[in-house]
């Protein structure tokens, strides 16, 4: 049950975990339902073998993953700090713009 649902006069909202949310109170509306792919409450054999298996998994797709070159990875990262400081210039003047506007404008 996720969306938007009206009990009584209000609207709540349902996430995907089972958890109700009236306006920031938060309640429980399956008291059974694990909580996430893996139900460590047990501490079962069957539980550290998921995981085992998932990690494996996981494992096997990042030697899918399409790795940037080094020559890329060298790009972006410039990229991303010269975006940085132009940004920051930015909006420092623009603060300092509006600091000596609005000091002008008190006086």
């Amino acid at each position: 049950m996720i969306g938007l649902f009206q009990i009584r006069d209000r609207y709540v909202y349902t996430g995907g975990n089972g958890r109700i949310d009236f306006f920031g109170i938060s309640s429980n509306i399956f008291r059974n339902r694990p909580q996430g792919r893996f139900n460590f409450a047990n501490h079962n054999h069957t539980s550290m073998s998921q995981f085992i298996n998932y990690l494996k998994d996981t494992q096997t797709e990042l030697k899918h993953v399409s790795w940037p070159t080094h020559r890329q990875s060298i790009i972006y990262t410039v990229l991303v700090v010269v975006i940085s400081i132009v940004v920051a210039l930015f909006v420092g003047l623009a603060d300092f713009g509006f600091t000596k506007a609005l000091d002008w404008f008190i006086k």
